[in-house]
C-alpha cells in the first residue's frame, strides 16, 4: 500500500471488530475458570458447564487477537520497493546478412540467392 493512511484506518477497524470482542471473550473465559465455585454455590451451575464456557472463551479470545495481530501486520507491513533491472549495455539486434522475413502475410517473401 502507498497510502498508509488507509492501513491505519483498517487497523483501527481491526481493533475495533475483532480485537475488543477477543479482549471480553479472554476476561469471560477467564473469569469462569476463576469464579467457577462462587457461581456453583450460588447459581446451581454445573462445574463442566463453566468449565466449557471457559475455555471456549479463552479459544475464540485467543483466535480474535491473533486475527486482528496478523491483519494488522499485514497491513501496516512496507513492503520493499522493487527496482527494475536496467541492463548496462543496450542490445542490439543480431545482424546477420539474411534479411527478415515479412511482418504481413501479403508482402511477398524476398529473394534467395
Amino acid at each position: 500500500m502507498r497510502d498508509r493512511t488507509l492501513g491505519v484506518i483498517l487497523t483501527i477497524l481491526m481493533v475495533l471488530l475483532f480485537g475488543l470482542p477477543g479482549i471480553a471473550c479472554l476476561c469471560l473465559g477467564l473469569s469462569s475458570f476463576l469464579f467457577n465455585p462462587v457461581l456453583n454455590s450460588q447459581a446451581g451451575i454445573s462445574p463442566a458447564w463453566t468449565n466449557s464456557f471457559g475455555a471456549f472463551g479463552l479459544c475464540i479470545g485467543f483466535f480474535l487477537l491473533l486475527i486482528t495481530i496478523v491483519i494488522s501486520y499485514l497491513l501496516l507491513h512496507r513492503k520493499p520497493e522493487s527496482t527494475a533491472v536496467v541492463p548496462a549495455t543496450p542490445v542490439t539486434p543480431a545482424s546477420s546478412d539474411k534479411p527478415a522475413p515479412p511482418t504481413n502475410p501479403d508482402e511477398p517473401l524476398p529473394p534467395t540467392i
